[in-house]
This record gives C-alpha cells, structure tokens and sequence, in this order.
C-alpha cells in the first residue's frame, strides 16, 4: 500500500519539538487560506506569509485559517509561534507518518487523522494526512495536500447552506472529521465493488487466476484497518473530551461522529473477513476446473487405450495373420475401433462422466 515516504532527513537523535517534516512535497507551495465568516457573512483571502497571521484568531466572527502543504518546516514554524500552537503538537502534524492520534492542550485540542484515494498509477490505496486543531472561536487545519472533504465544507460555508454559518468553531471543526470520515464510505464503497468483481470472478468458470488480485485487495484492508482502529479512538478520544472549547449542544453532533466511525471501522473488519472466505472459494474452484480438465483427460486416454490395443494388434510383423489379406479388414477393424468408442461414449455419458 502506499503510505508516506520517509523524508531523508531523520528525527534520531534530535531533541523533543525539534521540527521535522517526514513525509513527500505534495504541493509546490505553502499556502494559507483564512475564512472569517458568521450568519451574515464570510470574509476570505489567501497568503503565503505566515507572519500575518497575528491576530487573525481574534475576529469575532469564526475563523478557519487553512494551511495546504507541511514541506516548508520554516512556514509551519512560523504559523505555529503566530497562532501559539505547542511545539510538541506541530512535531506531530509534521511526521506525516504520525499515527492518527488525539491531543489534548489548555489552549487548544487536536486531531490527527488520515484520508484515503486511490492512486491512478499503482492502483493502490494511499493516505494524506490532515490535522484539526480547535482553539477559542478559530480552527487551524494542516493538509498535506489539499483534502477533497474539506472543499465541501469550504463550499457549504460560502454558500452559506446548512447551519454551520450559525455554529460556533466547535462545530466548524466537528464538521471537518466528519467530512473526511464520510469519504471513508466511498473508500468503503469502492473496495466493496472490486469484492464483488473479484467474487464474479471467481465464480467464472472461464476465469484467469486472480490469486495475486485477491492478495492486493487483502493487503489494502489491512493497511486500511491498522489506520482505522487508531482513527477510530481518536474520534473516541474527541466526543469525550472534557474541555470548555466544545459545547453541551454539540455533544449529540459528536455522538454521530462517533457512531460513523464505528460503523465505517465494523464495516472494513466485514470486508476484511471476507478475504478469506473468498480466498478458499476461489482455491476450490481452481481445483474444481484441473479436475474438469484431469476427468476429460482421463476419458480421452481411457477410450484410446482399447483403440491402442487393436491398433497394436493388427501392427505386428506376423507373416500368418489370417485377415490381413482380406480385402474387407482394414474397414472392418476401423468399424470396430468406431463402435468400442462410440460405445464407450455412451457408457461414459450414461454414467454422468461427462
């Protein structure tokens, strides 16, 4: 499967909070996108200077101060010391190979969490990673490449459709997990279709062997299920923490993040098992069709044997063979030959071997 890449630069030896980023340059630039908005009205605009971040934070309204791509170590340093981010919490958005995790501060809370995509070229599943930070009216997200989920809320806030125009940041940032723990649906979706192909696949008699497809699709729902778990206690992690930063009216909002998660996680487990179920079907019917072909084989070898026999009989080099000069033997042994295998045939197909 394909995760992140390790950065050639290593965090060995270093000292705690030293940034480092471990991961792949996913976009050309790093980009901030800030998004000032309440019931009547947005404000949005975009830089790529960090140092005018101060303040931003302090707009009445609700802020989504969005940074797109974690390569420019010096950039999220900045973003961090402007917006009062622990150093601890930005080492962790920045290994890209972080596990999803859920983090805990007197100023602010995060989420680590992974999104999923098919890549075109391999064919496989990869991850992006995204981290949600929630502060006092204002959320901080950190992508490692722009995240599809996160362009529907973008979109719903400047459509002004729904209720997140009327909600405070906690639902902002409520709003964010649970795009991208929806888009694990289409994933969930996605993996199930090729299931079922490979299962139509498996029952075609005519089939190629499809053992190395079923064992790509059984390693994409490990690496699937070893992310999910972590993701799942996370959202855990976040519907039951105690902070003033999340409201009592958002905590049945996060109940359902919660039960879409477990029920996003349930779902892979399911798919997972049935790798295996199709793994031995797809085993037995390979063996069922060298049996089909051992059988007709068997038959086809069976019939010539007594053909062979006559043939070898009348092969002989023996001078007194009484029905070699007849003028009428070698059809009559040829009419023979037709008779025991059509005879034969019949037997078979009588008896259901064929």
């Amino acid at each position: 499967m394909s995760g992140e890449s390790a950065s050639p630069h290593s965090s060995a030896g270093l000292s705690p909070t030293t940034l480092v980023h471990t991961g792949s340059k996913r976009v050309e630039q790093v980009t901030i996108d800030v998004l000032n908005y309440d019931e009547a009205g947005f404000d949005h605009y975009q830089t790529m200077r960090a140092d005018e971040l101060a303040g931003v934070p302090a707009d009445p309204r609700v802020t989504w101060i969005r940074v797109e791509g974690l390569h420019d170590v010096e950039t999220i340093s900045v973003v961090g010391d402007q917006l009062g981010i622990h150093p601890l919490l930005l080492e962790d958005i920045l290994d890209c190979r972080q596990r999803p995790k859920f983090e805990e501060y007197p100023q602010h809370l995060a989420i680590i969490i992974k999104w999923f995509a098919w890549e075109a070229g391999s064919g496989e599943l990869a991850t992006r990673q995204v981290s949600v930070m929630l502060g006092d009216g204002y959320v901080v997200t950190f992508e490692e490449e722009p995240c599809p989920a996160f362009e529907q809320v973008f979109r719903r806030i400047v459509s002004g459709a729904g209720r997140i125009r009327r909600m405070d940041g906690d639902y902002l940032a409520y709003a964010l997990i649970d795009a991208v723990v929806d888009s694990y649906f289409t994933v969930l979706d996605d993996l199930e279709d090729r299931l079922d192909l490979l299962e139509d696949q498996v029952l075609n008699e005519g089939a190629r062997d499809i053992s190395s497809d079923i064992q790509s699709m059984r390693r994409a729902l490990i690496f699937l299920g070893g992310l999910l778990r972590p993701i799942r206690d996370a959202v855990d992690a976040f519907h039951h923490s105690d902070t003033t930063l999340i409201t009592e009216s958002m905590q049945a909002f996060m109940r359902d993040l919660r039960d879409h998660m477990y029920y996003v996680f349930d779902a892979a487990q399911t798919l997972r098992e049935t790798v295996p179920v199709l793994t031995d079907v797809h085993l037995a019917a390979m063996a069922n069709r060298t049996n089909e072909v051992m059988r007709v084989l068997t038959i086809i070898a069976t019939i010539f044997i007594p053909l062979t026999f006559i043939a070898g009989v009348y092969g002989m080099n023996f001078h007194h063979m009484p029905e070699l000069p007849l003028p009428w033997a070698y059809p009559v042994v040829l009419g023979v030959m037709g008779v025991v295998a059509t005879a034969m045939l019949a037997y078979f197909r009588r008896k259901r071997w064929l």
